[in-house]
Formats: structure tokens, sequence, C-alpha cells
């Protein structure tokens, strides 16, 4: 089997993800408005205060967190010192959970609302380094410039790797509307509140996904607009770059290491865009085009979204086929129109390289089909594997043995978890939903999807499989359980082009089961579910043997085995790094 690609959460210590290394910092309003009554006839401070004590108890021990008010010190326009009146009451920092309910406790309603000065001092709190979050309370519009969505975009345009999310304390109109723009421009997420309840759940919610970052690693490069410029990256590496303007094209240069090989290239990136869309060639130096993809989200969901695509230049041994003889392709990224408004936004790719089948040997035998379509789950969905704590990308998943699990998802977020595939297998998922109340008014509609990847990063759940009857997107709504069931066609090697019958590549390894939850009425909730994960077939069945030929050092071929050759991993060379290590991919050989 090929080992994983990717930085792992084992599912036997479920903790946090990213609680070391992200820094989050409470940004709450003291302004005088604070006193009025909520939608319960409480005061809105003792709202805040009741779910400060309750996100407090909830975050995790290691977890770096400050707390900043405004609005606590000055009152009246005509005094410039309110325009200013920001407070840091308990700096950055782990272990303070007692320092936070003290300040908690000391806040009280006094002055005016300068929430972009406050923004601008908690960006500056957090520093540059890591993940960085701030999670703003205010119930009004700010009377003081800067103006607040002004300073998000700013933030967002130094490229500052900080997300803002907002919480609107009994608002509407153009206070509204200016919270819910700072948290579009900087990927966070806005939700209303009307009283403590309310209130307390979307604060929680929010800080426990301030230690669920969505990540973005590997080795920083450019790329070129024009090809014959392209920087040289290496097979077996995660790269990063960031989005063009629409309608651009990125160019990468990837020498093969064995001759006709194929190559393999997967791209993920995450927008709030609705519509996104990245078009992926693979070609020969001379533009002969030997392989093309997409990677693209099409959703109305609120929450930012998850785009991620694959493509494959098929290999072989026809000598008269440049695709197959040339000894570097050409890796072309373009952004279409549909990207547009998500220009600077980073994003990673892997690249990996299989070895051209032996010829010696008789090609592995091909099912008459994939599995079948509609199946039924073999495992018990009983969650008796235990709670489990889901990463949140394909670099930091929880990695499951098959089995059932406990979790639980928040509105608008996406989880990923990863379990081992090998040749003659195929996994399946089941996600049991439980009944959620949503309270509120109106009826929550939301939609949620069960899907599966490959270790290249393209979806490959059949869109037709039905497990137990039911496929894998459904509809959450008040009081109403829920099942999603998602299937992957068996691994096993394809003669003519290595790709499956969704057309995505498929080679062993480790599979991603990620599951996400729409957000679209600005209303938290945290829904509690079971996971059941299924690896079927006989593990092994159907592996070719390859014929690994450095390029330049043609030799006679192996001599035909039983069994397939040994696998060999790429590493690329050291370079910057963008947050964790660059990751390096296994291939077979």
């Amino acid at each position: 089997t090929t080992p994983t690609t990717s930085t792992t959460t084992s599912a036997t210590t479920p903790t946090s993800t990213s609680s070391v290394d992200g820094k989050l910092v409470l940004v709450l309003d003291a302004s005088g408005s604070m006193e009025w009554d909520d939608a319960s006839g409480s005061s809105r401070i003792e709202a805040a205060h009741s779910a400060l004590h309750s996100v407090i108890d909830s975050l995790p021990e290691d977890a770096n967190v400050g707390f900043r008010v405004f609005g606590a010190t000055e009152v009246g326009l005509e005094n410039p010192a309110s325009c200013q009146d920001s407070q840091l009451l308990v700096p950055i920092g782990s272990g303070n959970k007692e320092e936070l309910r003290a300040a908690t406790e000391q806040y009280q309603p006094f002055g005016e609302t300068p929430i972009g000065y406050a923004l601008e001092q908690a960006a500056a709190d957090l520093g540059t380094e890591g993940q960085r979050s701030i999670l703003l309370v205010s119930d009004g519009e700010s009377n003081c410039q800067p103006d607040p969505c002004e300073v998000a975009r700013q933030l967002a345009a130094d490229g500052i790797d900080l997300t803002i999310n907002t919480v609107g304390m009994n608002v509407q109109g153009a206070a509204r509307e200016h919270l819910q723009c700072v948290a579009s421009v900087t990927g966070g997420t806005y939700f209303d509140a009307s009283d403590a309840q309310t209130l307390t759940q979307a604060l929680d919610t929010l800080a426990l996904r301030a230690f669920r970052p969505f990540s973005i690693t590997g080795t920083p490069v450019q790329g070129t607009q024009d090809a014959a410029t392209a920087p040289t990256i290496e097979v077996g590496g995660q790269y990063t770059d960031t989005i063009p303007p629409s309608d651009t094209t990125l160019h990468y240069a990837i020498p093969r290491q064995f001759e006709g090989s194929s190559i393999h290239v997967g791209l993920t990136t995450r927008t709030d865009v609705g519509n996104a869309q990245f078009m992926m060639y693979l070609s020969t130096p001379s533009g002969e085009v030997c392989g093309r993809g997409n990677a693209f989200t099409l959703s109305s969901r609120a929450a930012v979204a998850m785009l991620s695509g694959s493509l494959v230049a098929p290999g072989g041994h026809d000598q008269d086929d440049e695709c197959i003889t040339a000894e570097e392709l050409i890796l072309s990224l373009e952004s279409t129109r549909f990207t547009s408004g998500s220009e600077g936004t980073a994003f990673e790719f892997v690249v990996t390289e299989e070895p051209r089948r032996d010829l010696g040997t008789p090609p592995p035998p091909r099912a008459e089909s994939d599995a079948p379509r509609a199946w039924s789950l073999g495992i018990p969905a009983d969650g008796s594997g235990g709670e489990v704590v889901a990463g949140s990308s394909f670099n930091d998943p929880t990695v499951l043995e098959p089995g059932s699990y406990r979790s639980e998802i928040l509105t608008g977020e996406t989880q990923v978890y990863a379990v081992e595939v090998d040749w003659g297998q195929q996994v399946r998922a089941q996600a049991h939903v439980d009944a959620h109340p949503f309270p509120g008014p109106g009826t929550p509609i939301l939609g949620s999807s069960l899907e599966i990847y490959s270790p290249q990063r393209g979806a490959v759940s059949d869109s037709l499989s039905r497990g137990d009857g039911e496929g894998k997107d459904a509809v959450i709504t008040r009081d109403t359980p829920q099942l999603m069931s998602s299937a992957a066609p068996t691994v096993q090697w394809d003669f003519q082009n290595n790709i499956s019958s969704r057309d995505a590549p498929i080679l062993p390894g480790t599979y991603y089961v990620v599951l996400s939850l729409d957000e679209r009425d600005s209303r938290a909730a945290s829904l509690p579910y079971t996971l059941s994960i299924e690896v079927v077939g006989e593990a092994g069945a159907g592996a070719p043997v390859y014929d690994p030929q450095p390029i330049g050092q043609a030799s006679p071929s192996p001599e035909p085995s039983p069994t397939p050759s040994p696998e060999v991993t790429t590493t690329p060379p050291p370079a910057e790094e963008t947050s964790p290590a660059a990751v390096p991919t296994t291939v077979p050989a």
C-alpha cells in the first residue's frame, strides 16, 4: 500500500487540532447600548457574561486566548479619546482561564462603538505568525472611524493570515451588514444572537472553530504566466502559491524521474466565493495536452467552501507519443472567471509520479464493473469506536481504523477524516446526523454532504451510489435525523489510463472522508452525528508490477515477480515553508 501523504492526527487521541499554534482574541462590545434588554428580557451584558463563561470553560487547556474590550472607559463623540477606547484586559496566552473569567466579570457597558480601531489593535495583539483569529461581538453599528469593513479589507489585502468571526447581538440593517462584511472579507463567519442561549451557541461554535483552522501547507513557489520561464518543481512534493486574477494561467515545470511514468497532480484551497473553479492541464513543452482536470466548488452556502480536484497525465510504453516520451511536463493552472474575488488566496498542490507497468508481467485483471451502487453498511452504526475530533484539512485529518465513531459538526464547518485503502479495496462511509431542535424563529434548511477524496485530492464518491437507500447529500432541518452514504470505486489498475469510472485518478493510499455542513441562515449550531467507515475487498488484489526505469539510465525490465515492486519515496529539496513542513509523498514503484 501507499503510505499517507499527509500529516495526520490519530483517532486514539482525539484532541482539538492546532490549538498550540492557533491564537484567538475575544473582542467584546462595552458600549452603553449593552445595557439594553435582549430578546429574553435580560440585559445584553448579562447575556454576554453568561456566554463568555461558557466559552472559557470549553476552551482547550493549551489554547492561546486573549480578551479585549472597546467602549469601556470613554464616552461622548466630542471626546477624541472615545474613538480610541479599547483595552487588552488579558494578554494572549495559555493556561489563563482564571484571568479570562475575572475580566469577563469586570467589563461593563459604558461608552461608544469604535469597532474599526478595536480590530486594528486586536490584529496587532495577535502578531504575524501562525493561525490567528478574532472573535468580535457587538450589538450596534460603529460610530467611529476607521470603518470596520475597510479595516478588515486592509488586513486581508496585507496578506495577514487572519480570520475575523463576528456575532451580532440583536442587530439589523446597516449594523448587521457591517459585521457580515468584516467576516466575509477575512474568510470568517457571521452569526446572529438574540439572547444568552443563542449567544452562547455562537461563541462556543466560533471559539472551537478558531482551533480547527483550515491549513494550507507546502513549499512556496511562484508560477509564471509564461510557460517558458516556469519554475521547476519535483515529484513527491507539496507546494503552495496564491490564486491569480481570474482568466490568468500559472505554469510550473515537472521533470519526470522515470521513463513513461504517469504524473498525478492534486490542488486544494478554500474560498468564500460561492462558485469557484480552476482548470488544470498537463502538457508537453511543445504544447500537446496530456491530461486535464478541474478543481471546483459550486455552492450557495454561506460557509467558506473547500475547493479540490486532481488530474493525471497517463504514462506507458508508446515511443511515438510525446506525452509519454517527454522528460518534462508543464503543469498549467487556470483561474477562471468563476474565481473572481479569490485573488491572493493561498492554495496547495501535490505532485506524485507513478512508474509505467512492467510489460514482462500480464496486466492485472480488471473487475467487470465497480462495486455495486446499491449497498448496505456491513458494520453496526453504533458509535462503538468512541468520541473523535475531526481534522479540518487534508494536512491534519483524523486517521481512523474502519469502525463507527461519534463526533459533532458545527454549522459552516468542513471536517476531514482519513483511512488507508489498498489495491482491490473500496471505502464506504455513512454519517447519521442526530435530530436537532434549532432554537429560534423560522425553520432552518442546511445542506450537508459526505464526500470521499483520493490520495491525489480528487473527489471520487460515486454520485449514483446509495448506501441503505441514501446518497451523499442531505438537507438538515429542525428535529429531523438524516443519513448520508458515500462510496468510492474499487482501487484497481486500468490498463489504458489508470483512472476510475468517476474520471478521477485511483491509487492506493490515504483516502479522505469529508463531512461538510451549511450555515445559510446565520444560526450557530453543533450537530452530533455517528460516522461509520468500512473498507471492503481483498487487500493487494490486482496490484500491478511496475517498471521504474530512471530517465537516461534505461536498462532491461526487471524479472517478473508475483508481487508489486517496492515503493519509491521522493522528497522535494529543502525550502522555505508555509506553516508546517512540506509533506513528502510516497508513490508506488
